[in-house]
């Protein structure tokens, strides 16, 4: 699966880091289908953590700039800050990163 619908300059592993916000059960077979094709640097878990952790960060961001602290409150909100701190317990020393 390549999304081809937002092309970007942008790190090579965005659209992993993406499915990795939304579905973690998926990166593993779709990081097997990476390794069909290409070469797969050894570190890519903990580059899908930190760029999956700056999607949801500028997104959060993107909501709190148009409507204000309520939108954190909102259920994507809360779901999408729930997930920044799993993230970030995972990059935070002794995580799983």
């Amino acid at each position: 699966m390549i999304d081809l619908g937002e092309m970007r300059g942008t790190d090579p592993w965005y659209d992993l880091a993406f499915v990795l916000v939304q579905d973690r059960s998926a990166v593993a077979d779709l990081i097997a289908g990476y390794r069909d094709v290409a070469s797969v640097p050894a570190d890519l878990p903990s580059r899908l953590l930190r760029g999956a952790t700056l999607i949801i960060a500028a997104q959060l961001a993107r909501w709190f700039v148009r409507d204000g602290p309520g939108a954190l409150e909102r259920p994507s909100g809360r779901w999408w800050t729930s997930r920044l701190r799993e993230l970030l317990d995972e990059l935070a020393p002794g995580g799983a990163a």
